[in-house]
């Protein structure tokens, strides 16, 4: 069996010193470079445009039966709010709300 002795392990170690600290700081570049990708892609989704698919959604229950009246237009509501709360947010023209209004049906 091979044993190095502490002298020699020493040298091994200096003499690949940087290129353990290279990897360790290549290695967290990449996380970080992954964690910020991952980032901008979750942020490309736009919320108006799943209130507006859920705003079809709720349409499509009521139709069915599945939802009343009231319950409809407490959701509905709901999902409104939160629509004009964003637009105020990201600074969208208030005309966005008043065509998403109109797609919903009411």
């Amino acid at each position: 069996m091979f044993l190095l002795s502490d002298a020699r392990l020493s040298r091994i170690l200096e003499d690949t010193l940087w290129h353990w600290a290279g990897l360790v700081v290549g290695v967290i570049v990449m996380i970080v470079a992954v964690v910020l990708i991952r980032g901008w892609l979750r942020d490309d989704d736009d919320p108006a445009i799943e209130d507006q698919q859920m705003l079809r959604q709720i349409a499509e229950l009521q139709r069915q039966g599945e939802l009343s009246g009231e319950e409809y237009r407490s959701i509905k509501g709901r999902i409104i709010g939160r629509m004009d709360q964003t637009e105020t947010i990201a600074s969208y023209p208030s005309s966005n709300t008043e065509g998403s209004r109109q797609e919903s049906g009411s």
